[in-house]
């Protein structure tokens, strides 16, 4: 009788000890998925809010992007001393917000420059004509992570220590922008720009359009 008894006490600490085990393996592993969980989520909410706004974890509305395109790409093309030196050094600064295929677009455009005499010495800058406001039809969504955003910038170029323009031209730009997932701390927006969708095309003004 005290055998079976002993045996009895000996089977329920074996049971406890194995509950106790795997509750502390349940443990090690919530605390795991704990660590690896998202600690941050990134809400994008559209500029105009008078008639609400549902919007999803993600989800970036398409004003988001046009704006996103004229704050990094009048940043990229602009040559305030020399472009021979500033466009290469705009695109390292940039590289967080510029994908690999686009750096190499312009590491090879920079050459092609050089080698016509295009870029030595010479000032640019760039702005958004008037016109070149946010609307729908200026954004395509080519599906949840790439867009096509058309912006017309007024392109102005200068030999150094000259005040006149040898070019001043107004240029439509199809820029292709992507999701683009690198450190948060680089890029808050987890956007880049990706290139043109086709070649940019001058656009046809009369002079005192722009003045």
């Amino acid at each position: 009788m005290l055998k079976k008894r002993v045996a009895e006490l000996e089977r329920g600490i074996r049971f406890r000890s194995r509950l106790i085990i795997g509750l502390f393996g349940l443990v090690f592993f919530l605390i795991i998925g704990w660590n690896n969980a998202q600690t941050d989520i990134t809400l994008h909410y559209p500029p105009d809010l008078r008639s609400g706004a549902s919007m999803k974890v993600g989800q970036i509305d398409p004003s988001e992007v046009f704006g996103f395109v004229s704050t990094v790409f009048t940043y990229l093309n602009t040559w305030n001393e020399n472009g021979l030196h500033d466009y290469p050094a705009n695109r390292k600064k940039l590289r967080a917000y510029l994908t690999q295929k686009y750096q190499r677009y312009i590491l090879a455009e920079i050459k092609d420059l050089e080698r016509l005499g295009e870029i030595q010495g010479r000032t640019r800058t760039i702005q958004p004509i008037a016109e070149d406001y946010y609307t729908e039809d200026k954004v395509t969504i080519k599906n949840g992570s790439t867009w096509v955003v058309l912006r017309k910038f007024r392109v102005k170029e200068y030999i150094k220590g000259t005040g006149t323009p040898i070019k001043d031209t107004v240029i439509e730009f199809p820029i292709r922008v992507v999701v683009y997932t690198v450190p948060r701390q680089a890029n808050p927006w987890q956007l880049g720009l990706d290139g043109y969708e086709r070649e940019p095309t001058r656009v046809p003004y009369l002079k005192g359009d722009l003045d």
